[in-house]
């Protein structure tokens, strides 16, 4: 909670018109003349100020001294507090304007099964979301990370390029959880200016790693209900070690259709060394609150 920058106002959640009226122009008398009074921008400026010199002040004495956990983990911080305001987010994100609709272009997720060559490392999955805005304005993106319940975050790294200019947008990351009690993990992305309609295309990028089991291993999702009229192409590519000849991806029965990838479609993706590449891909998906996934199967030989 020390750690946290909390700013006393009457504001609600998303009064944005309210909030920047009273922020850049100061409150007003009844009949819409200026009060007079000092604009809150400085106050909040000043408390901001004090909070940051406090914080930089506690990094410093960790610092100095061991630390048996990550202080910028907010996946292993066990505050009640600080785990219902991450499930609160995971609710909050479902509600309007954060859940406007946008275009997907083209969604690639890639698995490493590296439980499969080490049972006790840990899998890396890349996403990749190529997006462009829809009608509303587009204040955040939420990126589903896994439905593994994992207390780390420390190698989850992400971020978003605007295609056009080729320079990453300003944005802030929130991790949050998901509303009900599974534990599943997301990041909430925050744009600092919303994305419009027509104002470009963009690359939304994450690298994640967590230790997974067998059972975890059992297929390849996608799910965007966000997404407007047809994604245009999601491909979901396993990478497996070549010490496990035979797995193959396969429809998923609760899954819209789409194809195994071919060798030439798999060229695109680079397997790790020791490793061979397994892909399904789907085309003009129009999902309208289903998901795309793949099975994982195996072939048995004899």
């Amino acid at each position: 909670p020390a750690n946290i920058l909390e700013l006393p106002t009457d504001l609600g959640t998303f009064d944005f018109y309210r909030a920047f009226s009273l922020f850049n122009h100061g409150p007003k008398l009844p009949n819409g003349a200026p009060s007079g009074l000092l604009s809150p921008r400085d106050q909040v400026r000043q408390h901001t100020a004090e909070f940051f010199r406090g914080f930089a002040q506690r990094i410093a004495a960790q610092k100095e001294g061991s630390l048996d956990q990550d202080p910028g983990d907010v996946w292993s911080n066990s505050d009640p507090r600080i785990r219902k305001l991450m499930k609160d987010l995971g609710s909050a994100f479902h509600r309007p304007p954060w859940y406007a609709p946008y275009r997907v272009i083209r969604f690639t997720l890639e698995i490493t099964a590296s439980l499969w060559s080490q049972p006790a490392g840990r899998c890396r999955a890349k996403l990749r979301n190529w997006f462009s805005p829809g009608a509303e304005p587009l204040y955040c993106l939420h990126t589903y990370l896994s439905a593994v319940p994992t207390n780390e975050l420390a190698e989850t790294i992400g971020d978003v390029l605007d295609l056009e200019k080729n320079v990453q947008i300003p944005r802030q990351f929130l991790p949050i959880f998901a509303s009900d009690d599974s534990g599943s993990r997301g990041i909430l992305t925050l744009f600092n200016s919303p994305l419009s309609d027509g104002n470009g295309r963009y690359l939304e990028s994450w690298i994640d790693s967590l230790p997974l089991k067998e059972e975890d291993l059992q297929d390849l999702t996608y799910r965007d209900l966000r997404a407007e009229g047809a994604v245009g192409q999601v491909d979901l590519v396993l990478y497996v070690p070549i010490t496990r000849p035979g797995i193959f991806l396969t429809h998923h029965p609760k899954s819209v259709r789409g194809e195994q990838m071919t060798a030439d479609e798999l060229l695109e993706f680079q397997p790790p060394p020791g490793y061979y590449a397994i892909g399904y891909r789907g085309k003009q998906l129009n999902l309208q609150g289903k998901m795309f996934a793949a099975a994982v199967g195996t072939t048995r030989l004899t």
